[in-house]
């Protein structure tokens, strides 16, 4: 529990979610919600996914466009009235084969929330990295 500066009476608590709970000094709690700042999670392309024969015959790897789709499902779980308006930068760095697991983090600027970094790592390995601007919805 800490004290806010410049806020006589008001504590804070973290807790495990993504709420900060502030305690008044009469000790009636009021929540505030607050983003995560980050959000992980892990993902595996199937085998039999329509569009791995055609990329590449007989050796076939995940194309860029369906690991972008998982980043964006992956947006829409973490911050359900968020949208995606722009892909400011992606990199593919590694090629993702099928039935490989892979990680996606998305990671928010404190400063600017409507920015997401992401990336996709395979073990301790970078694929794909970029920055998503966002717009939330109204609700």
């Amino acid at each position: 529990m800490s004290a806010e500066p410049g806020v006589p009476g008001l504590r804070f608590r973290r807790s495990q979610t993504a709420a900060t709970e502030l305690i008044s000094s009469t000790g009636s709690p009021r929540w505030i919600k607050f983003r995560r700042m980050n959000f992980k999670v892990c993902r595996k392309i199937g085998a039999d996914h329509p569009s791995l024969p055609g990329h590449f015959p007989g050796t076939p790897i995940v194309p860029g466009v369906v690991i972008l789709d998982e980043i964006l499902v992956a947006l829409s779980e973490w911050r359900e009235d968020s949208r995606p308006t722009v892909i400011r930068s992606v990199k593919f760095l590694r090629p993702l084969m099928p039935e490989q697991s892979f990680t996606i983090r998305l990671a928010a600027k404190r400063e600017n929330e409507n920015e997401i970094d992401f990336s996709c790592r395979v073990e301790d390995r970078v694929i794909v990295e970029g920055r998503l601007q966002v717009c939330s919805q109204p609700s």
